[in-house]
This record gives C-alpha cells, structure tokens and sequence, in this order.
C-alpha cells in the first residue's frame, strides 16, 4: 500500500528563506572521541557525532582567524607526601603527561619507597580561536556537484552531517625528577633547591649540594603536540639542570615561533557547525530558492459543526446524517469524515489526485455522500526544513556508521578465528596479552589463554559464530535498515520528490523510530518489531524463539514458497535456537566475545602460561564445548538427513 505522505517543491514566490534569519548551531567536543592520535580532526572536514568518524574534507579552507595562546608553568613536589597515587591525580589528572608519571610512580613502588622521591614540572601552551574564515572557504568542487544533483543524502555520507570550524590545540612538556635522600627533610631541602635552579636560572645557588642525592638524580622528559623541524630539535635529552633548561628553552620556541605553529599541539577540543547552518551549503542546495510543502495535520483542519444540538450522535457519512452537519464557512465541502475544505482540496484516494466532487448532490453540496478526504498542504517552515535535513543527514550517517562496525566486527572475528586456529596446539597454554587501546584500565582485563580465547569465539569450532553474525547481519539490513531508508526518501509515497528528504524527520517515520536497533552489538528481535542484544554478547543473550509463525518479523526465503500461499523464513528458528544453545552452554555464564574481540584481537601471545586453578577451567571447558559440539552436529544431521 502507498503512503498517503507527499511532499510538493513550490517556486521561491511562496515564501523567502532568508539566510540572516538562520542561526548557527555550532557546539564543541572536548573529550577522548577527538584526543585520539588515530584519527586527524582538520578545519572544513566532516564529522559525525553518531557514528564519531571523520568524513572527507569538504571545505576549502583558504584562511583562518589569529589564534590566541595561554602559558603556564607548575613545579609540583611530591617528595613528602604520604599517598603518591592519590596526590598525583589531584595534582596532575588534567596534564597529558598524567600516565606517564603514574607509570613512574608505580615503577618506584616496586624499588624503594622509602628512598626515592618525585618532582614533577610541567610547562603548557594552550592555543584557541582558530577558527575557520568562512566567508572564504568556499566548498570543494565534487561537494558541490553533489548539491547541485540534489543528491543531499551523497553529501551527508562523503562530507558528514556537520564540519569542523575551530580546533583547539594544547603543548606541554612535562619534566619528571628522581632522586634518593636518606631522610625527608633532605629530600625537601634538595627539592626546594631544585625548584629554584629551573624557576631562576642553574646559577642559583642552593642549599642542598649534598653529592649523593645529586648523583642518584633521574631527569624524564615528555613532550606532547611537538614540531620538531627547527633547530636543536635534538635538545630533548638531559642528565643535569643546565641540560634541562636548554630542553625548556626549545620547547618553548618549538610552541610558540616555528613555521606553522597555529596547527601544530595535540587536538583538545573541536568545534563542530551543522551543513545546514553554513551559507555556502545554504545556497548550492538550493534551501533559500523554494519551499516544501507536505499534508496539513488532521487536527489543523476544520470539522463540521452540528445544525443543533438535538443531534447527539457523532458525525456519519450517510445521507441520514450530513444534513445534520455545516462547515462554518459556508463555500467549504463535507469530507467522508466530517472535516471541512475547499473544493480543490479534496483528495481521491483512488486515483491518488486532487478531484472535485462528482454526484449525489441533491439541491446543496453538503447533501450527498463523499467519497473523498480533506487534504490542504502547507508550507514548512524554513526552520522545519534546515532541522529535518540536519537531523535526517546525521542519522543516515549513524545507521552507515552501524553497518561499517557490524562489517568490521564480522570481518575482525574471521580474522581473529583463523588466527587463533593457525597457532600449534602447543600454544593453547599460553596467555594473550591484551589490547592497548581498550575501554578500560589492564589491571581488570581478565587472563585469557589460546584456547579459552579459541572456545569463546569459535565454540563449537565450525566457525559457526561467523555464520550466525552474517544472518544477523542480512536480517537486520532487510528489516530495520532498507526500510527506513525507503521511509526517509519516500520510497513509497505516490509523487514524491528528491524534497521528501526534508519534509519528515527521521523520528517521524515507524519503520527508523525503533532506537534499540541502534544500539552496539543488537540484532533484529523476530518476535517483535525493534531489537534484542545479539548472541555476540554471549551467555546473557536472549534466545531465539521457536515460533516462526510470526513469519511477518522474519527475513523471507524468496526461493521456497507452499501451495497455500505460505511464506518461510530465509533462516529457521529451530537452526539459529540450536547453534546459539549450544555455544550458550559451552561458554558457561561470563563469556562475551563482543568483549573479548575488543580485548584481545588480534591476538599477541605470551611467554607466560595459565596457573592450574586456570587449567582446570579451560579443561571443564574444552569437555563442555565438545560435548556441545557433538550434539549440536547430531541435531543438524537429523533435521537434514534426506
């Protein structure tokens, strides 16, 4: 069935979008998603917050405004502290330098705690405002083909739904001292010395010339957001105060005089625009040159008032109960429910057209029975318009993004499998060592060895996890994600036009408005519409049920069909409830190879090897799984032994 949506592109005479009346809506990201030394955050490129990736860079960026800079210089003394960690991160949590001083302090508590002490100096330029000059930053060349084709939903997914407008960059150099003293008044005193020697120059004098504490002096430096092509970019070494001076000296001519420096120092935080809001797009997508029209909502439409108030039933379309019923202006015409329109408003929902009234009228044009409905169209609102398209564009860029990290995940769990079966059995003992890039700290990753990590994403070694995650994957493009597609750019709507895309926002439409199907790691739920986390969470994932007569939720088999018009299932319950049965039950009750894919692949293994404590569960586990796999090969070979 058709939808009865339309939309209708009116000329610029119905109305004028000006663009002075457009506000901006930049708003700013300062936190991990744009800290990542993985990606580039560039001024004029894309950037999708749903998905958090970078697009192409679709705005040419020709000159920026003068940056402005802030300096500080902190000389911190822990050498008399009694809780190291805990000063640290009251301290210094917001240096860049922060994990490399814990991985210090951690590194002292295992030598001497008693005898050595710590002096930490920080020295940081934070540079702001710079920002893009729109007014000449034009778009790139193949953006603007794009627009100009009106193909806004190419744009979106190349340049992303928004662009980034100002990049705010941040230097440090960060100076960690080491020392031994006998006792801690020594330390302090040396400490003070020290202090004096890098805020006045290594000519002050000092009280503190004890030689032993002198000699053990330790001197790290780490530097974040450096340009190291200018001179003496090889000062970045010192064994003593003078030499550490010299290395404050480059620094902070390499942060703040060498060639380029506005776009040199560690990304902190990005402003980022919508398209929508930036006059160029304004223009080359045509938004200020017409208008979309789409349906007057039925609560916006006059309804026929009764002639008096005897009558106490509710309006009918029959030629018993229109009389009983007039539109408060006169000239209008009587829908088959009782609203109120001009003639050339009614709608034949046969023929799909706009048609005046033909027959049964008996003397006046409210007498007779209609068989049409009321159906005026209105102007969006300019504002309407430049939010559905802003909206619209970054959800299209999120459900992209969905599909990209469920190709991955699917494409990663191949790659780790295959790995993991390449290692001789000889290995199986052997620990894996875990990602450095993971969500959380490596103190709390759990001991994994070859094999657990086998059973746990190939349980019953038929790499039959793969398998399932592609049928995951092709129920959930063919019921969540196609359809909404279909639903954003009026797929099927009579009339609609390329406009369509800005009539209606995403949450409008039913088939995009289910936001667990938005979710990481969810697959399409075949007993009601929306999603249910996927059997890539593991043990906890819901089960599939074993009722297929709700065939309506479910991918159909175009290739099978019965003699009473029945359709099948693509995939049957009965198959996807005994593979994921039968891995449930080997994995136990804490396994989530979702999880485990993120720690631990691809995997790197170790020269260390499980305890026995380990041993003894991955045994239990090893004879869990092929008594699983066993059964599971049984069932299958009776389900299809014809």
């Amino acid at each position: 069935m058709k939808s009865s949506k339309a939309i209708k592109l009116i000329g610029a005479a119905t109305f004028i979008l000006c663009p002075s009346i457009i506000n901006g809506a930049s708003f700013v990201i300062s936190d991990d998603r744009v800290r990542s030394l993985d990606i580039t955050p560039v001024l004029g490129r894309g950037y999708s917050i749903g998905s958090n990736s970078f697009q192409s860079t679709c705005l040419m960026v020709d000159e920026t405004t003068t940056p402005s800079y802030n300096y500080d210089f902190t000389y911190s003394d822990f050498s008399g502290t009694s809780n190291l960690m805990s000063d640290l991160a009251a301290t210094l949590s917001n240096s860049f330098g922060y994990e490399g001083i814990k991985t210090e302090a951690k590194s002292d508590d295992v030598l001497d705690t008693a005898t050595i002490n710590m002096v930490v100096s920080t020295m940081r330029i934070d540079r702001y405002y710079s920002s893009v000059r729109e007014e000449l930053s034009p778009l790139s060349t193949s953006a603007l083909k794009l627009l100009d084709n009106e193909d806004y939903i190419g744009f979106f997914k190349s340049c992303g739904p928004t662009y980034v407008r100002s990049i705010r960059r941040a230097q440090e150099m960060t100076a960690i001292f080491k020392f031994k003293a006998d006792s801690a008044t020594a330390a302090k005193d040396f400490a003070s010395g020290l202090k004096k020697k890098i805020t006045r120059g290594p000519k002050e004098s000092s009280s503190s010339t004890d030689p032993t504490i002198s000699s053990s002096l330790i001197i790290k430096i780490l530097g974040f957001g450096l340009g190291l092509n200018v001179q003496q970019s090889n000062t970045l070494v010192s064994t003593n105060i003078e030499e550490f001076n010299e290395v404050m000296k480059f620094a902070y001519v390499a942060f703040t005089t060498t060639e380029d420096t506005q776009h040199i120092g560690m990304v902190f935080g990005i402003e980022i625009v919508p398209w929508v809001d930036n006059t160029e797009f304004q223009v080359a997508s045509k938004l200020i040159e017409g208008s979309v029209k789409i349906p007057l909502g039925r609560s916006l439409i006059p309804k026929a008032e009764k002639i008096n108030n005897q009558v106490t039933t509710s309006f009918r379309n029959t030629l018993v109960d229109r009389p009983n019923y007039i539109c408060k202006s006169r000239i209008n015409f009587i829908d088959k429910y009782g609203y109120c329109c001009d003639e050339s408003v009614l709608f034949n929902q046969v023929s799909y057209e706009y048609e005046a009234e033909e027959g049964n009228i008996t003397g006046s044009h409210e007498i007779y029975l209609s068989e049409r409905i009321c159906k005026p169209m209105r102007v969006l609102e300019a504002s309407l318009v430049k939010n559905n398209m802003s909206n619209n564009g970054e959800f299209v860029a999120r459900l992209d993004g969905i599909l990209r990290s469920r190709m991955n995940t699917m494409f990663s769990l191949e790659q780790c499998v295959s790995r993991l079966h390449a290692f001789p059995s000889t290995l199986d003992a052997n620990l894996l060592k875990p990602k450095d890039m993971i969500s959380f700290e490596s103190d709390v990753v759990a001991r994994y060895s070859v094999k657990k990590l086998k059973l746990a994403l190939d349980p019953l070694q038929n790499y039959g996890l793969i398998k399932h995650l592609g049928i995951e994957m092709d129920e959930y493009v063919e019921m969540y994600y196609s359809p909404c597609i279909n639903a954003l750019f009026g797929a099927n709507v009579e009339d609609s036009s390329e406009h369509y895309f800005m009539a209606y926002g995403w949450m409008s439409h039913p088939s995009c408005y289910r936001l667990t199907c938005l979710a990481d790691n969810s697959r399409w739920d075949r007993d009601e519409e929306g999603c249910i986390p996927s059997v890539m969470t593991g043990s906890s994932s819901p089960t599939y049920s074993n009722d297929d007569s709700k065939g309506e939720y479910c991918v159909k088999d175009e290739e099978i069909y019965s003699g009473d018009n029945e359709e099948f299932c693509k995939n049957e319950s009965a198959d996807l409830i005994a593979f994921q049965t039968s891995a449930k039950a080997c994995w136990g009750a804490d396994i989530s190879p979702a999880s485990l894919l993120e720690q631990f692949c691809m995997p790197q293994i170790t020269s260390d090897v499980i305890d026995t404590d380990d041993k003894l569960i991955v045994d239990a586990m090893v004879a869990r799984c092929t008594d699983e796999r066993e059964a599971y090969e049984d069932l299958m070979a009776l389900r299809y032994s014809y």
